[in-house]
């Protein structure tokens, strides 16, 4: 236990007493003054906030360096320092891009081997005989696609001739196909496009000659 001096300030008296000693009851044995008891325990300085901690931290850093000297010359190397700190923001190729990437590239390159004396210019006939199945293998990757988003897209792109190209290029978000699709047509579309026509006139004239001799 521990004991507390008081000085009377009447007769200034020092008077020993217990620190458990109620306040009520504290008074000079010299001369019956009443007596104040004092504090034990020293006030506590609030402690600062992390965030105030770190903006006087930092303060104190920029303080230091003539950039940080002058009005305002803190909040500007703090601002300095934040932009150096945050990550920079690296380029990316997304699907869109990567598709007309793809379309450039391919469609140039089939432009150049068709229409300006490349190796397709002087083997057309080689066109007319794989082209129509490299458009036919498209069609058909179009057509799984559309299922695997919507049975009606599916369906339209089976049946309706041609739709497969317009779902794949206005409503369907595969760019990559898209690109390639785009760039391929460029170099075999037109002889694919003749051999199919020829091969659907055929089937018109045999289904009106069946039809004329009466189903026979």
């Amino acid at each position: 236990m521990a004991d507390i001096q008081i000085t009377c300030p009447k007769c200034s008296k020092t008077v020993t007493v217990s620190e458990f000693t109620d306040p009520a009851n504290l008074t000079c044995h010299a001369c019956g003054e009443p007596l104040k008891k004092p504090d034990l325990l020293p006030k506590q300085k609030s402690k600062p906030t992390a965030k105030k901690a770190a903006i006087e931290e930092t303060n104190a850093e920029t303080a230091q360096t003539p950039e940080g000297q002058g009005v305002g010359g803190n909040w500007q190397l703090t601002q300095q320092a934040a932009i150096k700190k945050r990550p920079k923001e690296r380029f990316h190729m997304s699907p869109p891009i990567w598709g007309w990437v793809i379309f450039v590239f391919l469609g140039g390159l089939m432009a150049y081997l068709r229409y300006f004396g490349g190796f397709l210019a002087d083997n057309t006939d080689m066109i007319r005989t794989y082209g129509p199945i490299v458009v036919i293998t498209i069609h058909v990757m179009i057509v799984v696609k559309a299922f695997r988003d919507s049975v009606f897209q599916g369906v339209l792109c089976f049946l309706v001739p041609l739709y497969s190209l317009y779902y794949l290029f206005f409503v369907a978000d595969d760019f990559y196909l898209r690109g390639i699709t785009g760039g391929l047509l460029i170099g075999i579309g037109q002889e694919s496009a003749a051999v199919f026509n020829e091969e659907f006139q055929r089937v018109m004239k045999m289904a009106s000659d069946w039809i004329g001799r009466g189903g026979d």
